[in-house]
């Protein structure tokens, strides 16, 4: 165990010097950097599964040097009642309309778009996605 992170008795020492602060609302530029698939993550009212995929995006080319190199979660479901969110994704870093078929996330990997940050509706304390769209340079 590494000592620096506990005391004499082996408790924790918690440390946030590096923690960085909550990203604010705004509209951030960003890369999308990963993605996890979640196959029938849950089921919709009518009892159909739904599937998603959980984006990575980290931010960049912003004035306040603090808020390059943030991460943005992002679920985007691809199926089912929310799938706009997938496809308003997809047309956003590709300039194209999503033709049906299988999709494999890593193709977006690389590419930026634009997210606008909201607070959720429901919980205040924590942010969501509200908008994506192109990138304006």
């Amino acid at each position: 165990m590494d000592t620096e992170q506990t005391d004499q008795t082996g408790l924790l020492m918690p440390d946030f010097t590096t923690v960085p602060e909550k990203i604010v609302p705004g509209t951030y530029k960003v890369i999308i950097k990963d993605a996890e698939t979640k196959v029938n993550y849950r089921q919709d009212r009518d009892g159909k599964n739904i599937s998603a995929a959980r984006w990575t995006l980290q931010t960049f080319g912003e004035q306040d040097e603090k808020n390059n190199g943030r991460h943005i979660y992002h679920q985007t479901d691809v199926n089912g009642f929310f799938a706009g969110r997938f496809k308003d994704l997809y047309k956003a870093a590709t300039g194209k309309e999503y033709e049906a078929g299988p999709f494999d996330p890593t193709t977006l990997y690389g590419l930026e778009i634009e997210v606008t940050v909201g607070l959720q509706k429901n919980d205040p304390q924590y942010s969501e996605v509200k908008a994506v769209r192109p990138i304006s340079h």
